[in-house]
């Protein structure tokens, strides 16, 4: 999945427009239509992960939403939401859910 769209789901997923999100980042209207064809600034990259509270990682597509991580739901994954935007790797999400999971059937 591309940038654009990482920031399309975000978007829909928290009840706000592209044009809104770039009104609040202060680009220009238009300019993340523009991200498909023209590589965005490392700070323009910055400013929507930090709008969004989600690590630059999970927007450039190197880490694994919490949605995807298998098996998981309810407060598994709330937690793994959490440590997803808390930069952690998915593969260190994995363990953490592994080790809840562990502790609760004992």
């Amino acid at each position: 999945m591309d940038i654009r769209r990482r920031i399309k789901d975000l978007c829909r997923s928290r009840g706000v427009s592209i044009n809104a999100l770039e009104k609040a980042c202060g680009f220009a209207p238009g300019s993340i239509a523009h991200w498909d064809s023209k590589i965005p600034s490392v700070e323009r990259v910055e400013t929507v992960a930090d709008y969004f509270h989600v690590s630059v990682d999970f927007l450039l597509g190197r880490t694994i939403p919490a949605s995807e991580v298998s098996g998981v739901s309810g407060a598994y994954l709330s937690l793994a939401r959490s440590a997803e935007e808390s930069g952690l790797a998915p593969e260190d999400v994995q363990i953490l859910l592994d080790a809840v999971k562990q502790m609760k059937s004992r």
